[in-house]
């Protein structure tokens, strides 16, 4: 079993406080990673209805799945919903929370061509994301045979913002994707960074 060490390398901005602005990037969004170790915003802070948000998790269970060679596992809130699925060429988990809506999505694929990186750009070519802004796509060092951090924004309802760190090891490529409205993207940003530094993979 490969341990796979988390090298955090890329510190998204939430909202507003890019210094620099991305382009745009025709094509589709790329998979998004990201490392802000930002600590939880206050549970009292109001949701668009006037609720109180919903904390931040600290009880995780381990999810296993299997396909294309590997085995991961790693740790997700317990709480949160889970629905795995197998859309054309994936094997996938959406572990979510509803309301708002914040996922963490785990994709197995086939290995492509080339790096992580090349994966990532691939992708974006393809999405059909509205608004879709690429942030980085950055080599991180470490992880599996090869990995990448893609960082993204595009618009549903308003503004999220997306980290996915996409991996290439054996035979099968992995994606531990996290998106969130922008306003929300730090504050649920610690369920992402538990479940690259607890994943775990397995050759076949």
């Amino acid at each position: 079993m490969r341990r796979v060490g988390v090298v955090l390398v890329l510190a998204l901005a939430a909202g507003t406080g890019c210094a620099i602005r991305p382009d745009v990037v025709p094509g589709a969004a790329a998979p998004l990673t990201a490392t802000d170790s930002t600590g939880p915003a206050s549970t009292d802070s109001p949701t668009p209805s006037g609720s109180p948000l919903p904390p931040v998790p600290n009880d995780f269970r381990t999810l296993t799945m299997t396909g294309f060679g590997v085995t991961v596992t790693l740790p997700v809130p317990r709480d949160w919903a889970a629905t795995p699925s197998k859309p054309d060429g994936l094997t996938r988990t959406d572990v979510d929370l509803q309301t708002p809506e914040v996922l963490l999505r785990i994709d197995l694929s086939a290995r492509g061509p080339g790096s992580a990186a090349d994966g990532a750009v691939r992708n974006e070519q393809d999405t059909t994301l509205a608004d879709y802004r690429r942030l980085a796509i950055t080599p991180v060092d470490g992880v599996g045979e090869d990995a990448a951090d893609w960082t993204f924004t595009f618009v549903r309802n308003g503004t999220r913002q997306v980290v996915d760190r996409q991996i290439v090891d054996g035979d099968g490529g992995i994606a531990v994707y996290y998106s969130a409205p922008i306003e929300l993207y730090k504050r649920y940003l610690p369920v992402w960074n538990q479940a690259v530094q607890g994943l775990t993979i397995t050759i076949r």
